[in-house]
């Protein structure tokens, strides 16, 4: 059994048998080999049952069989053999063949029967007789006897019912002999096949379709068609019907669906053309026949497919048999079997064998619609490859056609032509490119002929800018990294212009040479590189072919490199590598080699390989320079981020990483950012080759910040659809309809239109099936669900697939909409959960169950095997289910999880309405039925483009992307209707027909009366088309919303508004007003109508309620001022018309919420999309989608976003109300932080200004004013305030004197004088309020305040006031969840008005006060500007992941502000320019430039994040000294000494040391009992840049809370550092593995006041003191510790590995240092050679481990043998003689000299030449190229340097007084060891100079020059401080000095 299936028939074995491999595979290692159609039929005929064995079994079966089965799983073998024959037939013998055909009817020729036979499966002399059937079904001649043509049919599987067969023989044509053409009866039979329609339902089948027909015309439609008895008719033969009928009209709008259906393909563009050809008509209607003519027109003649072997003669086209069977197969048949012109034109350009007759070249032309002139045929028929009987291929043919189509150009002003295209040519080579071009008679060229010749031309330039463009346009399409390389290959000229030859050189060179496809699996095999049939195929689909059939060999090694598939033989591998043009060293060959997954049979993955030698060919970065190199490609990562990557990198041993697995291990990294400007140059370095357009698109649906910036995680899912497969454009309706999805060719149209179709017309399948996921359109085929969800990546269970299909609605042709399937699917994916914690995960979002709900939920969705539910799924469940209670306090948690889409002001405004009981919960029935009263009905795609067609508004509103894009539609293009709707309410531009009024209204939710609407309609500006703006419709209708009132009261509720009417006027408005059949009128319509009245007046003390009849709500100031301007008569009234143009001045226009941002930025403000969207939640915005400019104005002036350009200050001010002089202007300017983009943020600028404003004072009085208040100044003070304060025309704004006031210290206020001081800072408080602010004063004994808590207590009493009894919402809208007592508590702290009401800013502070309220975390910024804080997006990020938020919806609010403390005290400052840098030098002197201080001084010698602000900024980090020491009492002091070993006992804090411990404690946060809490301690450590979490800071704090009262107050300060056993447990940790707190708990104090002492943030004298007292404290408790080596660690015992981990705190470094510093010389040695070997390689100079040159006198102390590492260390220094330590490790400059050779200063400016020119060059330009920048760098590197130097001078003279100071000379003495002066050299390391200040060489020049000064002195006087002793020991070391500075 030999059987060969076709790839048809295999495919039909396929889907129903049970085996777990592809049946293609078992069936062709069984021999079988099956064709498509038979694989397709065996698969439909597959039974489900049948028995089952086993694979081993079936091995030995077969075998009998003939059959090889290779090892597979389970197979039915009887339903498989069963199959095979139902498929294939039973086998015949080809000698037979005749006889069978006779006796079935059929009669061929013998050539007939040669062909047939030559294209049959044939094998030993047999073949099957269902192949036999199919193969005539193409045979070109042949004859059946008409009376056996149902025998016929019948051997075919056809089986028609006697009218149907009667049908089709009455239009077959019988010759004499009653016999029928074969072919005419295989074109009939097409239509009596595929689906029936019932005509039952015909006029309802047709309408679906696009077409309407009249009673009688489908009368007589239904007489033409064969109806069977269950009156069914094929849907084919219908629309034949149709087609012959020519009656009816059609639809326009269905006409795409209507030609599918008629079997006409068509392009997009040919549509276009067709419906251009239409007659106009304004419901879009045309007649069948019109249509079918206009088709001809658009598509050519139509041809009988019958006729197809005479149509292609005519043209003189010979073709072989197997591609005329191609063509028949191919060609898109129309209903009656004929196929259009165009068409087939198109089919024959895909033939691969045809011929053509060279001489017929012109019919084939003019048949194609090319007419060319003699010239032009002469040149398309040029180099033609002829064979003898002058015959040319048609594949030669049809590349050259395309350079006869298009436009032509003229000839003549050729120049000019292509100038224009970006190609310079001169005169002389014109007219050489013209002797090259077929110009015809008018003088024209085709312009593709012209490019085409370009191609090979030798002249020309071209712009180099222009070159994609221009390569482009000649048809060649290099992709980026080939344009790349061409473009770097040129030498550009002055004008930017390059040879067009050597461009074209450099293409060919870039591409490789062009290789035969027909050669492709040679070429691929003499790569050294196997492939599986499968890859191969797959392989070719994907490589970028030309037309010709060829491919460049650099595109096909790019394509086999790209390629996941292929082996290679690992013994061939290095001959490989280079066939693909790989070079690698020796050494890296054999390593990749040794390293490489290699099977049994030597082989390895291509793939695989490929990887591993990329690691190779990207080369090795320095791993400090990683952030460098990344974002020098457009990648962005911050230190933490960056420290989380080096965490997985495989770092080598010379610090170094391989570039490609840097760039290969980014790719999965989850954190970092994109710049979306170079997601190409990102993605091109990490080796994806993506197109411009495949770029585009990317970019365009990546999710970006405003700054343009993306995720990178998020680059990488979207760049995964870039991959894999790529798919034929035109073939996408085809590979959709395989796997089960059908689209209508406008649905085909939109679709190709989002995709990223490639120059060479392909795209990415992922990326298609990705975009299907969000296209709106497209039918599914109810057999092929599973399919489809399986390449789309769904993963569904059994139970989960039977509850999918629950979800769907399948029509009466077994289809399910597109859009509807993925909104189920998408049900299935996301996170799933534990039925058994649903009930808590709901919980969690605020919907609560009973167990018994619970239990019914479940019951209601599908579990999979671990019985876990999807939670999409149990949500959309929770929706049906509709039980269970909502808490309102989550209510939003609630909704967004059950995915409805509600803004927050509509979840307000529902909460007002929900009946919410007493413990504020609220049945989810009652709240899904609110929900659908705001949202209204949710509608699907189709449904809402129905509603648009209905309004009249589809065509419009579909192409309008403003509309679209408002609109929220889910995954399945569904949307609620009110959303709808709002988005139409102010869409600018889109005008309605007059006679689609009131659908329009109804649809806008307008219930309008007959009079109701004709008074709407006459009031609309309708143009001469019967059109009008439905913005304007909108803004009328607005007046027929809101309440009514009955025209029988209408005189009532006039004089309740204070208008009273005579009874003529009464009259004229009830004849003008449109009252409905009840008699009422909407009060909106009455008020328009009352202002359009003459003589109206309305009374004065009734204003406030006519406001808010007409929506306008004043303020009562607002109202009491209109009272003041405008006239009122001796009644008290004032006229209607004068008060709303007065009121109109004061709110200003209406603007449309939709114009905002637009409005704004007109100002000069710069906001966000984001901003914009929190700004319009901030304004009252009406029932109209419109705002007042008044309250716009306001809403910007307390908004906290935006920002504003420091030069527009000025009219953003004026735009913004403000006025100020320009003194004024000036003064706010200097006070503005502005950044170095030259902005500030507005809020900033709002709240400055607003000190502008209110009442003003004069200047020559502010003492009194003050006095007044209850501030009182002294003349110095009143001094200073005059001169700051900006003063025009002699007064100044009394709010901005009170600014003023704040900064001077001390100023008190008597608490009498409080409520004159509020009334005067414009503050009013109540009673209550007044109450409040006092108990949070602290009052002196004499009843005086401090004026700066004054004011900033005040601050809680401004801004907005929220009202009590909607606390819950306030609350649950700023993001706060309080529990009950919390909010208990809350109350009863608030100062509640009368009213209800408090301020917002006094609530927010109560909170602050609570310890247990929380913050949701997806409303954590809202909190955060609510709390007055501004953060920014990476700040917002880093905040996210210092929070514990995983599996939580809310973080602790007091956590949350020590995260928040910790991010924003980073301490960072900007210099905005180099000058502004430079000049607050201000150097009058080289020594002078020291004295100031910069941050990168700070930062040299800072350790990690700290607040500069919170430091002084004259603090600057000084060598911390030793107290100075009697040297009279040297010796006693000792650590050793007998002296110092009996003090033991501790001693009280002198008065100085007091102060010191207390100065450290006031730089601690403490809360207002001045004590250390919590939430102090964690900002003080943040302030610190110390990172720790809150567990480890609150067990510190509990270890130093001695009196445990929560806090640690100065008292438990003072003893916890002065405890010994604490003492020794920072510096001494019990432990030796535990040198940080988590390990070691208790010490954090210890570290803090080590971290203040080492920034200098503490005073001077209190840095010596705390020094001074620890450093004696560590000298007495020193002899009580084993401070042997030994128990260290060190000496005999193995060193422990420990010592190569750094220390964790700065308290542990000095432990570590302590005890090196009285280790024993051997031990010494020893830990320092340990500690080389811990060392990794580093540049930088503290990496250096000194080895010999701490020890100069080394030779003199060590007695005995010398260490074995000793010897060797000697013999190195012997060998080599050093010095000193610095020449060592460096090649050190003479620093000294170069800055004595410093030039002068200039003494006029106090600045150096360099800083002067740098001036100079910054002033002349404001924009510099690279050469400018070059040109500055020198000045600025020099005048760096100069400044350097001067620091480094000046540090120098204070490391030689500090020396002096310590008698450093003396150090070391009694031990003989001089050690000291290497030490002490090293300390005095600078950055600035890059090495030591002071070498050991000059300590010991100096101590000479020193000691021989001090000798001479000491002969006139004695020292009483230095003992004879210690002067002898000063003369040895002077004389030694004196020897060393002789040598």
């Amino acid at each position: 059994m030999a059987l060969k299936l076709t790839a048809e028939e295999l495919n039909d074995l396929t889907p129903n048998l049970p085996v777990n491999e592809n049946l293609d595979t078992i069936l062709d290692d069984m021999g079988i080999k099956l064709t498509d159609k038979e694989l397709e039929d065996l698969k439909q005929s597959l039974p489900a049952g049948g028995e089952k064995i086993d694979a081993g079994d079936l091995l030995s079966i077969l075998k009998h069989m003939g059959i090889k089965l290779t090892a597979y799983k389970n197979v039915y073998l009887k339903n498989l053999i069963d199959s095979l024959e139902a498929v294939t037939g039973e086998e015949v013998d080809v000698n037979d063949m005749k006889t069978i055909l006779g006796n079935m009817g059929i009669e061929l020729t013998d050539k007939d029967l040669t062909e047939l036979v030559y294209n049959l499966p044939v094998d030993d002399g047999k073949f099957y007789q269902k192949r036999l059937l199919d193969a005539i079904k193409f045979l070109k001649g042949g004859k059946i006897d008409s009376s056996k043509v149902d025998t016929v049919l019948g051997n075919m599987g056809i089986n028609l019912t006697e009218k149907e067969l009667e049908d089709l023989t009455q239009n077959l044509l019988v010759d004499v002999n009653g016999k029928v053409d074969l072919r005419k009866v295989m074109n009939e039979i097409k239509y009596f096949t595929g689906d029936k329609v019932d005509t039952n339902k015909l006029q309802s089948v047709l309408g679906n379709l696009g077409i309407e027909l009249m009673p009688n015309e489908l009368l007589n439609l239904l007489k033409t068609l064969p109806v069977n008895a269950d009156g069914k008719v094929y849907q084919k033969r219908l629309m034949k019907g149709m087609k012959s009928l020519e009656q009816g009209i059609v639809d326009v709008n269905k006409l795409d669906t209507l030609l599918e259906n008629l079997g006409i393909k068509i392009t997009e563009e040919e549509f276009m053309d067709l419906t251009e050809r239409l007659p106009d008509d304004s419901e879009r209607k045309v007649k069948l026949n019109k249509l079918i003519k206009e088709l001809s027109a658009v598509l050519g003649e139509e041809v009988d497919v019958s006729d197809l072997e005479d149509a292609l003669k005519d043209m003189g086209i010979e073709v072989t048999y197997d591609d005329y069977l191609h063509l028949v197969k191919t060609l898109p048949l129309d209903a009656e079997g004929k196929v259009y012109k165009k068409r087939l034109l198109d089919g024959i350009k895909t033939i691969k064998r045809g011929k053509v007759d060279i001489n017929n070249l012109d019919k084939l032309l003019e048949n194609m619609g090319i007419e060319l002139s003699e010239k032009e045929l002469k040149d398309f028929s040029k180099d033609l490859p002829v064979d003898v009987d002058e015959k040319v291929d048609l594949k030669n043919v049809m590349p050259r056609i395309k350079d006869f189509t298009g436009e032509k150009v003229d000839a003549r002003d050729l120049k000019n032509v292509l100038g224009d295209m970006g190609i310079e040519v001169n005169d002389k080579e014109c007219v050489e490119l013209l002797k090259l071009l077929p110009v015809d008679g008018d003088k024209k060229v085709f312009r593709n002929r012209l490019l085409t010749g370009l191609k090979s031309f030798k002249g020309g330039k071209i712009d180099i800018s222009n070159l994609n463009t221009i390569l482009g346009n000649m048809g060649i399409k290099l992709k980026n990294k080939e344009l790349q390389s061409v473009i770097q290959n040129q030498h550009v000229d002055a004008n930017e212009n390059v040879p067009l030859k050597k461009v074209m050189d450099d293409v060919k060179a870039v591409t490789g040479e062009k290789l035969d496809v027909k050669n492709l699996r040679s070429i691929l095999e003499g790569l050294g590189i196997e492939f599986t049939p499968k890859e191969y195929l797959e392989l070719v689909q994907n490589l970028q072919i030309d037309d010709d059939g060829t491919i460049s060999e650099n595109r096909l090694l790019d394509g086999v490199k790209s390629f996941k598939g292929g082996k290679v033989d690992v013994s061939n591998l290095e001959n490989i590598l280079e066939n693909m043009k790989i070079m690698l060293p020796d050494k890296e060959l054999k390593d990749l080699s040794q390293n490489l997954p290699v099977d049994a049979s030597g082989m390895t993955d291509l793939h695989k390989l490929l990887k591993e030698v990329n690691k190779f060919t990207g080369g090795k970065i320095q791993a400090k320079d990683i952030k460098k190199v990344l974002g020098d490609i457009g990648i962005e990562l911050t230190n933490k981020e960056l420290w989380n990557l080096m965490k997985i990198l495989p770092i080598t041993d010379d610090g170094k990483v391989y570039k490609n697995v840097l760039l290969d291990k980014i790719k999965s990294f989850p954190a970092g950012k994109c710049n979306v400007s170079k997601i190409g140059t990102i993605l091109e370095n990490m080796g994806y080759e993506l197109e411009d357009e495949e770029i585009e698109d990317l970019q365009n649906y990546l999710p970006t910040t405003d700054e343009k910036k993306v995720k990178l995680n998020k680059v990488m899912e979207n760049v995964e659809s870039f991959t894999g497969t790529k798919i034929n454009a035109n073939e996408v309706d085809d590979i959709l309809k395989n796997i089960g999805i059908e689209l209508t060719p406008k649905e085909h149209w939109k679709l190709l239109k989002t995709l990223p179709i490639t120059s060479d017309g392909k795209v990415y399948c992922n990326r298609l099936l990705d975009r299907l996921k969000t296209f709106q359109g497209g039918k599914v085929f109810e057999n092929k669900l599973e399919t489809i969800l399986e390449n789309m990546d769904y993963k569904l269970g059994k139970e989960e697939m039977k509850d999918l299909w629950d979800h769907l609605k399948i029509d009466e042709n077994g289809k399910v909409l597109l859009n509807s399937m993925i909104r189920a699917a998408s049900l299935f994916s996301g996170g799933k959960i534990n039925a058994c914690d649903t009930q808590l995960y709901l919980g969690n979002v605020g919907i609560e169950f009973t167990n018994k709900e619970n239990q019914d939920l479940l019951n209601m969705v599908p579990l999979d095997d671990n019985k876990r539910v999807y939670k999409n799924r149990l949500m959309d469940a929770v929706k049906t289910y509709r039980g269970g209670k909502v808490n309102v306090d989550k209510i939003d948690d609630a909704l967004e999880n059950m995915r409805i889409p509600l803004e927050e002001e509509e979840i307000e405004e529902l909460c007002e309405h929900l009946p919410v009981d007493a413990e504020r919960r609220v049945k989810l029935d009652l709240l899904l039925n609110a929900v659908d009263e705001v949202l209204g009905e949710e509608i699907n795609y189709e449904d809402w483009e129905d509603i648009l067609r209905n309004m009249g508004l589809s065509l419009q509103l579909k192409e309008n992307s403003v509309f679209m894009k408002s609109l929220s539609l889910d995954a399945a293009g569904k949307l609620y209707k009110h959303k709808l709707l709002d988005g139409l309410r102010s869409l600018p531009g889109v005008r309605l027909s007059v006679d689609k009024l009131k659908p329009f209204m109804e649809q806008m939710g307008f219930k309008l009366e007959e009079e109701e609407y004709q008074d709407l309609k006459n009031n609309l500006p309708i143009d001469d088309e019967g059109r009008v703006n439905v913005n304007v419709v909108m803004d009328e209708g607005h007046l027929f919303t809101g309440e009514k009132i009955d025209t029988g009261n209408l005189k009532i509720f006039l004089e309740n508004i204070g208008i009273e009417l005579a009874e003529d006027k009464g009259m004229q408005l009830l004849n003008n007003l449109p009252i409905d059949a009840k008699g009422r009128v909407y009060v909106n319509r009455l008020m328009k109508e009352l202002r359009g009245l003459k003589g109206v007046k309305v009374s004065s003390d009734k204003m406030e309620m006519f406001m808010k009849s007409t929506g306008i709500d004043l303020k009562e100031k607002e109202i009491q001022l209109l009272k003041d301007h405008l006239p009122v008569d001796d009644n008290g009234k004032i006229d209607l018309n004068m008060m709303m143009d007065e009121v109109k001045n004061v709110t200003g226009e209406k603007i449309p919420a939709g114009d905002v941002k637009n409005t704004v930025e007109n100002m000069g403000i710069e906001i966000t999309n984001k901003e914009h969207k929190k700004l319009l939640k901030t304004l009252p915005v009406s029932a109209d989608k419109k705002v007042f400019k008044k309250e716009l104005l306001d809403g910007v002036k307390s908004f906290r976003g935006g920002q504003v350009n420091f030069n527009d200050l000025q009219s953003v001010l004026q735009n913004t109300g403000f006025r100020l002089e320009e003194k004024e202007i000036k003064d706010l300017k200097t006070h503005l932080p502005v950044t170095e983009k030259e902005k500030v943020d507005l809020d900033i600028l709002m709240d400055a200004a607003k000190a502008f404003t209110g009442e003003k004072v004069e200047a020559n009085n502010l003492k009194n004013v003050l006095s007044n208040m209850g501030i009182e100044l002294t003349e110095k003070e009143h001094s200073m305030l005059l001169n700051s304060l900006p003063i025009c025309d002699g007064k100044v704004y009394k709010k901005k004197l009170l600014d003023s006031v704040k900064p001077l210290k001390g100023k008190k206020v008597n608490v009498s004088n409080l409520e004159t001081l509020l009334k005067n800072m414009e503050i009013e408080v109540g009673k209550e309020e007044y109450e409040d602010l006092l108990n949070h004063l602290p009052a002196d004994e004499n009843e005086m305040v401090d004026v700066n808590m004054v004011m900033d207590e005040a601050k809680a009493f401004t801004g907005e006031k929220v009202s009590v009894s909607n606390l819950c919402n306030v609350l649950r809208k700023m993001g706060l969840v309080l529990t009950d007592k919390d909010h208990k508590k809350l109350l009863k702290t608030l100062p509640i008005r009368t009213s209800g009401k408090v301020y917002k800013n006094r609530l927010l502070k109560g909170v602050k006060a609570l310890n247990g309220p929380k913050v949701k975390i997806k409303k954590m910024e809202t909190f955060l500007v609510n709390m007055g804080i501004k953060i920014k997006e990476e700040e917002l990020e880093e905040l996210m992941s210092q929070l514990p938020t995983e599996g939580e919806t809310t973080v602790d609010m007091k956590d949350l502000m020590d995260a928040v403390s910790y991010i924003k005290g980073n301490g960072k400052f900007n210099v905005n320019s180099i000058m502004e840098g430079l000049k607050k030098f201000k150097p009058k002197g080289i020594a002078t430039l020291p004295k100031l201080k910069t941050a990168n001084d700070m930062k040299d010698r800072v350790t990690g994040h700290m607040a500069v602000s919170e430091i002084k900024s004259k603090l600057k980090l000084n060598p911390l000294t030793k107290v100075p020491i009697s040297h009279s009492k040297r010796d006693k002091d000792l650590p050793g000494s007998p002296q110092c070993q009996l003090k033991h006992t501790e001693k009280k804090l002198n008065a100085s040391q007091m102060a010191a411990f207390q100065d450290a404690y006031n730089f601690f946060n403490k809360d207002k009992t001045g004590c250390i809490d919590f939430h102090g301690l964690m900002c003080t450590v943040a302030k610190l840049g110390m990172s720790l979490t809150k567990h480890d800071v609150y067990n510190e704090l509990k270890c130093a809370d001695i009196d445990q009262d929560g806090k640690v107050n100065f008292s438990d300060f003072i003893k916890v550092l002065t405890d010994k056993n604490r003492f020794l447990k920072a510096v001494v940790p019990e432990k030796e593995t535990c040198l940080d707190l988590a390990g070691n708990p208790g010490i954090l104090l210890f570290e803090i006041l080590s971290k203040l002492v080492e920034i200098s943030a503490l005073p001077r004298k209190s840095i010596r003191e705390i020094v001074s007292y620890f450093q004696r404290k560590f000298q007495q408790t020193g002899p009580g510790m084993l401070w042997s080596p030994y128990t260290m660690g060190y000496g005999e015992r193995t060193l422990k590995p420990d010592i190569c981990t750094p220390p964790s705190s700065s308290m542990a470094a000095f432990a570590n240092a302590a005890r090196i510093a009285i280790m024993k010389e051997k031990d010494l040695f020893k830990f320092l050679e340990e500690l080389k070997r811990c060392n990794s390689h580093s540049d930088s100079p503290y990496s250096k481990i000194p080895i010999f040159p701490l020890f100069p006198n080394v030779d003199g102390v060590v007695m005995g043998k010398p260490f074995k590492n000793m010897q060797k260390l000697e013999m190195l220094r012997r060998k080599e003689p050093l010095n000193f330590f610095e020449d060592y490790f460096f090649h050190k400059r003479d620093w000294k000299t170069q800055a004595a050779n410093i030039k002068s200063i200039d003494p006029a400016s106090g600045y150096t030449n360099d800083i002067l020119t740098i001036d100079q060059m910054l002033k002349k330009k404001k924009t510099y190229t690279v050469a400018d920048a070059t040109a500055i760098k020198q000045h600025v590197k020099r005048a760096t340097d100069t400044y350097n130097l001067g620091i480094a001078l000046e540090h120098r003279k204070e490391m030689l007084n500090l020396w002096r100071k310590i008698r450093g000379d003396l150090i070391g003495l009694d031990s003989k060891n001089e050690s000291f002066y290497d030490t002490f050299s090293t300390y005095t390391w600078s950055w600035n100079v890059s090495q030591e200040l002071l070498s050991p060489k000059d300590l010991r020049l100096h101590d000479t020059y020193v000691n021989r000064n001090s000798s001479r002195k000491s002969r006139s006087s004695s020292s009483s401080d230095v003992s004879e002793c210690d002067t002898n020991l000063g003369r040895k070391r002077k004389q030694k000095g004196l020897k060393e500075f002789q040598q």
